[in-house]
């Protein structure tokens, strides 16, 4: 695939809620993870601000124990059609991301879109950023309408 149809399916697909399954160097774990988009217009946007879901929610809860509950949604399996069981989303981490990268990884077929997420979902994620005591306030910047 050539990365010009690469960059016109990414543009012509991504939207708030949209989900990209890939494996992410920031993460410890060497299995691919799913991405949510939560930029209000992210066709237009250079930075891609994604949240990774989660099938280890005790591991979350554990580790982010004295953040807001607001900041962790947990997604029961028939919310979202992509998740099969129980996953939550940490909205105390956010994965900045080039969209240039996000076309690189899917021309070299390292990511794939999945199904969108529900807008209800994504309003909640954003949210969860929003009232996150370790998000920046140059990236709850870009979340405000």
């Amino acid at each position: 695939m050539s990365d010009l149809s690469a960059e016109n399916i990414i543009l012509n697909s991504i939207r708030p809620g949209t989900v990209f399954y890939y494996k992410e160097d920031r993460l410890s774990s060497p299995e691919p993870h799913y991405f949510i988009v939560i930029n209000y217009k992210p066709d237009e946007d250079q930075l891609i601000l994604l949240l990774c879901a989660s099938s280890q929610i005790e591991h979350v809860h554990i580790l982010r124990n004295n953040a807001p509950d607001e900041t962790l949604v947990e997604i029961k399996p028939g919310d979202y059609s992509d998740f099969t069981k129980y996953t939550i989303i940490d909205c105390n981490e956010i994965f900045p991301t080039e969209i240039a990268t996000i076309i690189q990884k899917y021309s070299q077929k390292t990511l794939t879109i999945k199904d969108d997420m529900d807008g209800g979902i994504v309003e909640l994620l954003r949210d969860g950023v929003l009232r996150s005591k370790t998000i920046t306030g140059k990236i709850k910047k870009l979340l405000r309408k």
